[in-house]
């Protein structure tokens, strides 16, 4: 009898084309702890760069299963069953079988006469190589891509696919699917330390006992157990008396480690969050970034490879850590930084913190704005926070008003500035948070792929 199928799992071209693997699988029955896969269930993408009958790089699933065994109500998959566009499951489970015996996949044509004729692979790896093809089912591309994912090592799947793709367009003569392609290819991974630049407020308030139940991280994000690494036992992550929060994260998508700040929690830690802000953007000095920068040099003294992520208050946190580091950050709506900050700490000029940091922002979102348009909007924006935050609000947008105002400069975000669209609306205070800021990066991805999978 042939082996049960599963995610993760490789599937046979057609003599032409390397395996690759079944991404999607049963959402609640797992064979050797992995979900099982079925006749309808996607595999990752297939082309044919061989000479006797090219095709372009396209989505295929797998087309047949056991006559007598069904999982979820679909024909459970086993090795040896087809796959499309003359494939077939080439690999399974080594102790489960499944019974009747699977459709045996015969070899395409133009991939028996490529063999027998002893050709080349034509550059298949890497798919940058791929760019004359022409694309066999832009929809079909664009649907695998962008679907919902419910397991990490279908997400991963979903992840190299994307990184592929842009890859395969990096050299392209066309302007519009070359800018597509750098912008997919810093998307693919800037989704992932949006979603700890997120997660990151969950984790805090459940540490601070704002909340009982810590929500489930996004697929693929993992609190790393920092008493476990040596040099990071007695690191802060969440200060009680100055409002500091943090939090350590890995990626089992693309294996980054991100050092990652929270923001301003107007309700949680605001009462210290905003003070911060206000000293640290008038060039005085702040507990926060003082706990910020002495726990970057904690964790670069630890690890010998991590990013530094964060939004709002925690983008100026972020830069603030990549100034006295040198490592690689990535900030969303955030807040600028002190040049007297760095100097205090003996880091890195602005100058040279700028070529270190890339920066995501949704248009009309009320920091970049008051960063950007000081004496035109500061004191609507900054005066209109009551009506948000309540009396509190009211005060300190009041007070940042005035003491602002009296200054000559207001640091903008350092970095590279990426924009992103809003995508719900709203006003710009709304427009500040992540939940905007994610759905402006998945936007910007839906859009991308749908040029990356049009013909030329």
């Amino acid at each position: 009898m042939p082996k049960a199928a599963r995610i993760g799992d490789s599937c046979a071209g057609h003599g032409c084309f390397p395996a690759t693997p079944i991404t999607a699988g049963s959402g609640d029955v797992s064979i050797n702890g992995i979900p099982a896969a079925r006749k309808g269930d996607s595999v990752l993408f297939h082309a044919c760069p061989c000479p006797k009958m090219p095709h372009g790089i396209h989505g295929r699933s797998i087309s047949a299963g056991s006559a007598n065994v069904s999982i979820n109500g679909k024909a459970a998959a086993r090795y040896g069953d087809a796959v499309g566009c003359g494939g077939s499951v080439a690999a399974g489970s080594g102790d489960v079988l499944i019974g009747d015996t699977p459709y045996q996949s015969t070899e395409h044509p133009c991939g028996e006469a490529a063999a027998k004729d002893n050709a080349p692979f034509i550059k298949l790896l890497p798919l940058a190589a791929l760019p004359v093809m022409q694309w066999a089912d832009a929809g079909e591309m664009v649907s695998f891509l962008n679907d919902p994912v419910n397991s990490v090592a279908e997400r991963k799947a979903r992840y190299e696919a994307r990184k592929a793709l842009s890859q395969s367009h990096a050299g392209s003569a066309s302007a519009a699917k070359k800018a597509a392609s750098e912008r997919l290819a810093f998307n693919n991974d800037n989704i992932l330390r949006a979603e700890a630049a997120q997660y990151v407020y969950r984790v805090d308030e459940f540490k601070r006992g704002h909340i009982s139940e810590l929500p489930e991280p996004p697929l693929g994000l993992e609190a790393v157990d920092t008493s476990k690494i040596p040099g990071l036992k007695d690191a802060v992550f969440s200060d009680k008396e100055t409002g500091f929060g943090a939090g350590l994260f890995k990626s089992a998508i693309n294996d980054e480690t991100m050092l990652t700040f929270r923001g301003t929690n107007n309700g949680v830690t605001g009462g210290k969050d905003w003070p911060t802000n206000l000293k640290q953007g008038s060039g005085g000095e702040t507990k926060q970034y003082n706990q910020a920068m002495y726990l970057a040099d904690m964790v670069d003294d630890s690890l010998d490879d991590f990013t530094i992520v964060g939004h709002s208050l925690g983008g100026g946190l972020a830069a603030s850590a990549v100034g006295v580091t040198g490592r690689n950050g990535y900030t969303f709506n955030a807040a600028g930084l002190h040049p007297k900050t760095m100097e205090r700490r003996g880091g890195l000029p602005i100058a040279e913190i700028d070529k270190l940091i890339q920066t995501q922002a949704v248009n009309g979102e009320v920091l970049t704005g008051v960063q950007k348009w000081r004496g035109v909007l500061l004191p609507g924006l900054l005066g209109g926070i009551g009506s948000l935050f309540g009396p509190v609000g009211t005060g300190l947008g009041l007070l940042a008003s005035g003491i602002l105002m009296a200054r000559d400069t207001l640091p903008s975000a350092p970095g590279e500035m990426h924009k992103l669209e809003s995508i719900a609306g709203g006003n710009p205070v709304a427009r500040h948070g992540m939940d905007q800021v994610i759905a402006g990066i998945e936007a910007q991805k839906r859009e991308d792929i749908t040029t990356l999978t049009q013909a030329a």
